[in-house]
């Protein structure tokens, strides 16, 4: 959260549209899902710190940024059964797990 919450907020969200458009290029399962995964968890972990998203928040719980996380983990995870070479599903991988 180096510019604030807000801010944040629209990098994850040009994460998630950039990732999505990426994933229309290329049907394989892989790590650009992943992030696609990933930046949404990061979204709900953010909207979780707003006030206006504190209620939405509350009711769900840790359990779907949890979720996301793990299903971003283990997207990249296949994709680095496939290929061990160093690319972005290296870096999809570590900062799901982190």
């Amino acid at each position: 959260e180096a510019f604030g919450p807000q801010a944040s907020l629209l990098a994850c969200g040009l994460a998630v549209v950039s990732s999505v458009i990426e994933c229309l290029r290329d049907f394989r399962f892989g790590g650009h899902h992943g992030l696609v995964i990933l930046s949404m968890a990061d979204a709900f972990h953010l909207m979780k710190g707003l006030p206006q998203w504190q209620g939405f928040a509350i009711v769900l719980g840790p359990a779907p940024g949890l979720m996301l996380a793990l299903a971003a983990a283990m997207s990249a995870c296949f994709e680095l059964l496939g290929d061990l070479r160093p690319g972005a599903h290296h870096g999809v991988a570590v900062l799901a797990v982190a």
